[in-house]
């Protein structure tokens, strides 16, 4: 059997991969046979966004491009090797929003007609570029 575990805590998934490790063992000791239960990937902690890093963007996106542009993404099962770095320093994730229903580009990742309203593609830069900009006159780096 192969598959992923996916939570939004640390914690958690270590409590599944435990059960999943008793089942396997319990079950094959019922059955009279041997089991092996391995994690065969690497384990992808979850992305946490560092609190004040998030809100320093907040501040600075919504100046820029006003504050409905910004929006707060709820928490979402997508594994992103991201949270290795956030593990270590306070990082921050940034979704560029690439949806245009105007234009039919509506389809999620990893679907065959998935599609990116390429007209936006200016203001990721752009964010990246006013954001390493702002924190390093904050810094005064």
């Amino acid at each position: 059997m192969l598959g992923t575990i996916r939570t939004l805590s640390s914690d958690l998934r270590e409590k599944i991969i435990e059960r999943m490790r008793s089942i396997v063992e319990e079950y094959s000791k019922a059955m009279r046979c041997e089991a092996k239960f391995e994690i065969t990937e690497e384990n992808v902690p979850v992305t946490i966004n560092d609190e004040k890093l998030a809100e320093f963007a907040r501040k600075i996106l919504s100046e820029a491009f006003g504050s409905n542009a910004i929006v707060r993404q709820d928490p979402d099962m997508g594994a992103e090797d991201f949270s290795f770095y956030a593990n270590k320093a306070p990082g921050l994730f940034v979704v560029l929003g690439v949806k245009n229903e105007k234009k039919g580009i509506v389809y999620p990742h990893h679907h065959p007609k998935f599609d990116v309203d390429e007209d936006v593609l200016w203001i990721g830069t752009a964010t990246y570029a006013l954001l390493a900009h702002s924190f390093l006159m904050e810094a005064k780096i």
